[in-house]
């Protein structure tokens, strides 16, 4: 069956979005606070969620993404974190963090080689070590390092906060398209368009394939939120999943991550459920995806519904008003519009 509450989270985000967080962008001196939108945030506090779902969905969503992972899960055999609430800590859950992401690669006649064939250019920084298989051999999986020919070492990258990203993915990409065609040709930004491994079912301008303006991710390389969702799940905790779009299977993120690019022996990758229906080698899916079926794997479902409807965080009620009027006046004047539009 097709899960209608995509349909009814991704038109509600959409309406949120356009009065949301487009002032953000706007090119307009700051005038005076909208009373209705100082009374609508007075009350919210960081962490909070958004409209559009109940506090009952929302919680489940929350705790599914603070859910600590095991073996048993399908955790590893290499990964960053036993659970997205590990990595996204400061202020609530969904924050920051204070994990270093660690990636490698090296430059050949001027292009840059990820080493994917060595694991690179994510280096995982965990293990599941020495545990027993699924058939009760003993098993031990390596932990990765950056191979002697890679040239380029970043010095790490901090976990990006979640706050109000609903919002973000909301908006269509003529949003970006405007932002950029207003912004003054000296520091106009280019919109990086991207492919859609994984649509969203709630927005029919999405498809397999298909390509829309990247927002998520370092790079902004990813396109919506459930495949930002997928893509974690993978990377950071090693768990892979299956998912159904329109009768389609979608194995993008139902590869195992190898350790410097080695394989591990049979049974040895971690001891995911898998199930019926799912690929051999996936940890958890959704299986056939016979008679047209779409459905987004379960926890990737929930993280994605609470990064949907986290909200961004309220203004600080400790600040004067007038000295942050004073603030946004500067900022304005100093063109830091223009440079933040195109995520500098």
């Amino acid at each position: 069956m097709i899960r209608t509450r995509w349909i009814r989270n991704g038109a509600l985000v959409t309406t949120t979005a356009v009065g949301g967080l487009l002032a953000g962008c706007a090119s307009e001196p700051v005038g005076e606070p909208d009373p209705a939108a100082t009374a609508s945030t007075a009350q919210m506090v960081i962490g909070d969620q958004l409209g559009g779902i109940s506090a009952t969905d929302f919680a489940a969503a929350k705790t599914a993404f603070n859910t600590v992972e095991t073996v048993d899960d399908g955790l590893g055999p290499i990964f960053n974190e036993r659970a997205c609430g590990n990595c996204h800590t400061q202020g609530a859950a969904g924050g920051a963090g204070v994990q270093i992401e660690r990636r490698f690669g090296k430059f050949v006649n001027g292009t840059f080689n990820s080493l994917a064939s060595e694991g690179g250019s994510l280096r995982q920084l965990m293990t599941l070590g020495t545990f027993t298989g699924k058939s009760g051999q003993t098993c031990t999986v390596p932990l990765e390092h950056e191979p002697s020919d890679a040239t380029v070492h970043n010095v790490g990258r901090l976990t990006t906060p979640l706050f109000g990203l609903g919002l973000v993915d909301a908006m269509p990409d003529s949003t970006f398209d405007n932002i950029v065609a207003n912004e003054p040709a000296a520091v106009r930004g280019t919109v990086n368009r991207v492919r859609v491994l994984l649509p969203n079912p709630g927005d029919p301008s999405q498809s397999i394939n298909s390509t829309r303006v990247g927002r998520f991710g370092w790079k902004a390389g990813i396109a919506n939120l459930v495949q930002f969702a997928a893509d974690a799940y993978l990377n950071e905790m090693g768990i892979t999943t299956q998912h159904c779009f329109k009768g389609t299977s979608i194995l993008a993120f139902a590869t195992e991550s190898k350790p410097n690019g080695v394989a591990q022996p049979a049974g040895c990758d971690d001891r995911g459920p898998g199930g019926a229906g799912v690929p051999a080698g996936t940890d958890d899916g959704v299986g056939s995806c016979a008679g047209g079926l779409t459905q987004i794997q379960d926890d990737v479902e929930l993280f994605t519904d609470f990064m949907t409807f986290l909200a961004p965080p309220p203004p600080d009620a400790t600040i004067d008003p007038n000295v942050a009027r004073q603030g946004a006046l500067a900022f304005l004047d100093a063109g830091c519009v223009g440079a933040t539009s195109r995520g500098r």
